[in-house]
């Protein structure tokens, strides 16, 4: 079962999600503006289109239709981002989701090789996600340095707040790391390895557009406004996995997610056309007007 409580006193309630609840998509379309609180687990196993399905559905319905076969799984960075989200904006549950892995000593002093207590280690904490205590660190580190510049923020906001909503037949979802409910902000949380490049506006400028950072927040302001909730402004923060582990704080042009979401809505129409006629041709055009960027390549 899931609990509710109140958030703010003329405010809808939240659904509190936890480990033993089983929250349907029905459920968490039925929550509507107040979101539901559950696991990042819980999330993405959850049927509906998220902002990470775009660069896919921008190839083809089809695309789309078999994700699957080009998602790679987990990466190191993937796995990162999500330990450092995990200590910046739910860190009561860290201990809850990860353990690290100790330095284990030789066969002749503990009785076992390194290798076996390798593997009984990860036996008993397999309800848990082993990582290294570099890693473990690192994403300490940086977590300090977010709450060091954003924390006031962090603490006013929900957050990892998951919303559903059913745009025209379409199941859409997001979740929100910070949601400022009150004047319509929405904030992002990002690490970022920048090896030898600049941490420079022109930098972030690069990395948000070839990452489509702006078609997501784009998806979930159609989401939040489809809800009735309030919209305004979409930001970015971003934390250096480098020396010094630099936090800044980046509005995305209000222009950049207009446009995006005029992008979007065209993408979910052709989605809408495609489940109604299946008809989709996941054929493009490259001709000279590619040449300019090939050379700036």
């Amino acid at each position: 079962m899931y609990v509710e409580w109140d958030i703010y006193e003329d405010k809808a309630k939240l659904y509190q999600g936890n480990a033993d609840t089983d929250l349907s998509i029905e459920d968490c379309l039925l929550a509507g503006s107040a979101g539901v609180m559950i696991s990042n687990e819980h999330y993405h196993s959850l049927s509906g289109m998220s902002g990470s399905n775009l660069t896919l559905l921008a190839e083809s319905n089809r695309h789309l239709d078999n994700k699957h076969l080009f998602n790679l799984g987990s990466s190191p960075a993937l796995e990162f981002g999500t330990l450092l989200h995990t200590m910046v904006l739910e860190p009561h549950d860290v201990e809850n989701n990860y353990v690290v892995m100790p330095t284990f000593k030789t066969k002749d002093i503990t009785g076992i090789s390194i290798a076996e207590a390798t593997r009984n280690f990860y036996s008993e904490n397999a309800d848990r996600k082993v990582i290294d205590y570099e890693s473990f660190l690192k994403a300490e580190r940086m977590a300090r340095n977010v709450r060091a510049i954003c924390g006031k923020t962090i603490d006013k906001g929900i957050k990892e707040r998951s919303l559903f909503s059913d745009l025209d037949g379409i199941i859409c979802k997001c979740r929100l790391d910070i949601d400022l409910e009150d004047v319509g902000d929405d904030y992002d949380l990002k690490s970022i390895t920048l090896g030898i490049k600049e941490f420079s506006d022109a930098t972030l400028e690069a990395h948000i557009k070839k990452l489509k950072y702006h078609w997501s927040a784009a998806f979930r302001n159609i989401i939040r406004r489809s809800l009735g909730k309030p919209v305004r402004d979409s930001y970015l923060i971003f934390c250096n996995t480098g020396m010094g582990h630099m936090v800044r704080v980046i509005r995305i042009a209000p222009q950049w997610i207009k446009e995006a979401e005029g992008i979007v809505n065209d993408l979910l129409d052709s989605r809408r056309f495609y489940l109604a006629s299946h008809i989709d041709t996941p054929i493009v055009d490259i001709d000279d007007r590619y040449r300019k960027d090939l050379e700036d390549y």
